[in-house]
């Protein structure tokens, strides 16, 4: 049950699953394996609880079942330097947004990224699972913004309204993107089109 677990990652690229006991967390010896560097964020998914998020200085978004230790689920390149900050969004599963060293903030629909990542035959399948985990290169977020000079250090979505989220940046700005019509356009699309 990950329901109260606690997960943490260090600068090796493991990450542990803490749970707790009467008076004390115990730690699972066995670590997640799969990001080559720093961990510098972790989240739960609030509507699938044995589901978490991991983000690393490798560059890359790792979504992972809590019960599969070797190996994350999906994976793919988020980012040209660092990504430092994820956030699942409260209401809608399947958007998370991530932030970088780059400055830039992405929206990624996980829907598709689920599509792309899907090898199309089961030979496909078959050697993908043989090989273990091949990380997506192709995938694109869903939105991206450029507009912050530094690296971005917070991102966290509204959790009153699906279609808002506030991005800290070391830049010295917050920005709360999403105020716009037509951004607040592109983000209800994206919202729509997964409850279909």
């Amino acid at each position: 049950n990950t329901l109260c677990s606690l997960i943490t990652g260090d600068q090796s690229g493991k990450i542990y699953l803490w749970q707790p006991k009467q008076t004390e967390w115990a730690i699972d010896k066995d670590s997640y394996t799969g990001h080559t560097a720093s961990v510098e964020d972790l989240c739960w998914n609030p509507h699938q609880a044995s589901v978490f998020a991991s983000c690393s200085v490798d560059r890359t978004i790792r979504i992972w079942d809590a019960r599969n230790k070797n190996q994350a689920a999906i994976s793919w390149q988020a980012d040209t330097s660092d990504v430092n900050v994820i956030s699942w969004n409260i209401r809608n599963n399947n958007l998370l947004a991530s932030g970088g060293d780059s400055g830039q903030f992405c929206i990624w629909d996980l829907r598709k990224i689920q599509q792309t990542y899907n090898p199309p035959t089961s030979l496909l399948k078959i050697v993908s699972v043989l090989i273990g985990l091949y990380l997506c290169s192709d995938i694109k977020p869903a939105l991206a913004f450029n507009w912050h000079k530094k690296p971005v250090c917070s991102i966290e979505w509204n959790p009153n309204e699906e279609s808002e989220i506030v991005v800290a940046s070391e830049d010295n700005t917050v920005r709360i993107p999403l105020c716009s019509t037509w951004l607040a356009m592109k983000v209800n699309n994206l919202l729509h089109a997964s409850s279909r």
